[in-house]
């Protein structure tokens, strides 16, 4: 009888990235899903920095800050509501996707009108520039079609075909440069050339997605007829669970608000590239998230506890990837912001490094625990908490310290959200015991500290 040589570890660790069906193999998919749409806005943010006026760039990182943070506000968490109820009732997710998908038509129809009485302009207000009001009447648009193209992206995750999803931003990713090169012959009119090169390639990537998954969604001569109870279903989990996402979404992006209304396009062409998401780094986080959530919700309804330990193993072997990275990063901050973004943007480089070292926060999602047992409503009522804490520290602090105080004001609220969630869960001891317990882990956290509060003084921190 031939005996098997036993498997070494990198062997069996790509066996797993390779199978769409493993928790890695499909969050390594939409690792690299994710990469390619951060990876095509860092490279355009690279030529755009040198071939735009310091104004102009502003304005573009302005309507990439719309588009992640304004548009999915017009969601109402209906995409969240198929990924809940996928998860938790299968054998009709072919139901629950032409169900929603028909909501968000209505919902797109609705926010159409809406704009049609001007109840939009006060979008405008968010980036203290009138050139926005001249594509307020793509925000509706690109809302539909947003959720839409989110809406068939938890379908792909759903049926663990995460390939469909690199497929389908490789596509965008192509259009958009293609828009970009365009945008910047039209120096007039860029902005509304990229609103609409924007709104083609979403649609381009929604009909790529509805090929695919024709024969897997069995398109019925008519559409669902939606009752009233099961909107009513739809909506007791997709509005918490939107509101609190909302909250968590404005939450996170408090700093980039401040800075947006308070100092205009050309402080914040500064502020948006310093407070830049590695795409790497984000994407592992984003994408292992997504994919976590439906194991998640499915062990959470028999054993809470083991769904805790599920989510900490993931936190754990993220961030033995992540923390070296972090650490290296903090120290070689300064060089590479310079490099990238030219000494025009240098004094971003310490708010550069605060973003970094919040991303020690960033290795897991602490409200997917909350979302994935059924009460979004708790989310929500901690996000609406530490929201208000964050907005008027943010408010407070840039008036005395700039940027710098914004950054800070976003880090103390960020850090208290998490340790609240955990609170409430019952699990912060657990938590802090199993970090205790990985003395890799928790050396790395250790080295990570020691080594952002070494990089610089306390006094320029603070912006002193």
């Amino acid at each position: 009888m031939k005996l098997k040589a036993p498997r070494g570890l990198f062997t069996t660790l790509l066996i797993h990235l390779r199978n769409p069906s493993s928790l890695w193999g499909a969050s390594f998919q939409l690792i690299i899903a994710q990469g390619i749409g951060f990876l095509t806005l860092l490279i355009l943010d690279l030529w755009l920095v040198r071939q735009l006026s310091q104004t102009d760039f502003g304005i573009w990182k302005q309507f990439i800050w719309m588009v992640r943070f304004i548009i999915p506000l017009f969601y109402f968490g209906l995409p969240d509501s198929y990924r809940y109820f996928s998860a938790v009732d299968k054998n009709q997710y072919n139901k629950h996707f032409y169900n929603i998908l028909n909501l968000i038509i209505i919902n797109g129809f609705l926010w159409i009108g809406l704009e049609r009485i001007h109840l939009l302009d006060y979008l405008v207000l968010l980036t203290k520039n009138s050139v926005f009001s001249q594509i307020l009447w793509l925000i509706p648009l690109l809302m539909m079609f947003s959720a839409i193209k989110f809406l068939f992206r938890i379908h792909a995750i759903f049926l663990k075909n995460p390939q469909k999803i690199v497929s389908a931003n490789s596509i965008f990713s192509i259009i958009l440069i293609f828009v970009c090169i365009i945008m910047v012959q039209s120096r007039e009119n860029f902005l509304l050339i990229l609103g609409v090169g924007w709104l083609i390639a979403e649609i381009i990537r929604i009909l790529y997605y509805s090929f695919q998954y024709l024969s897997t969604l069995s398109l019925p001569a008519k559409w669902y007829k939606i009752t009233y109870k099961q909107i009513k279903k739809y909506l007791k989990y997709g509005i918490p669970y939107y509101f609190s996402s909302t909250i968590f979404l404005i939450f996170t992006n408090v700093d980039k608000m401040i800075v947006s209304m308070l100092g205009g396009a050309e402080k914040f062409a500064v502020f948006s590239i310093a407070a830049i998401e590695i795409p790497f780094l984000t994407s592992v986080f984003v994408s292992v998230s997504q994919n976590l959530f439906p194991r998640l919700a499915e062990v959470n309804k028999t054993n809470p506890e083991t769904a805790f330990k599920l989510w900490f193993s993931v936190f754990k072997k993220i961030s033995y990837l992540i923390y070296p990275i972090l650490i290296v990063l903090i120290w070689i901050a300064k060089p590479i912001f310079v490099f990238l973004f030219t000494e025009k943007y240098s004094s971003g480089v310490v708010i550069f490094k605060i973003y970094i070292f919040l991303l020690i926060w960033r290795t897991a999602s602490y409200s997917i625990l909350l979302n994935a047992s059924g009460r979004p409503q708790v989310n929500l009522l901690l996000n609406s908490i530490f929201l208000c804490l964050n907005f008027i520290g943010s408010y407070v602090l840039y008036q005395y310290y700039g940027m710098t105080g914004v950054v800070w004001s976003t880090f103390v609220s960020f850090s208290l959200l998490n340790i609240s969630i955990l609170i409430y869960l019952r699990q912060f001891g657990q938590f802090l015991k199993l970090i205790k317990g990985d003395k890799i882990l928790l050396s790395l956290m250790i080295t990570l500290i020691l080594s952002f509060i070494g990089s610089l003084k306390f006094g320029r921190l603070i912006g002193l």
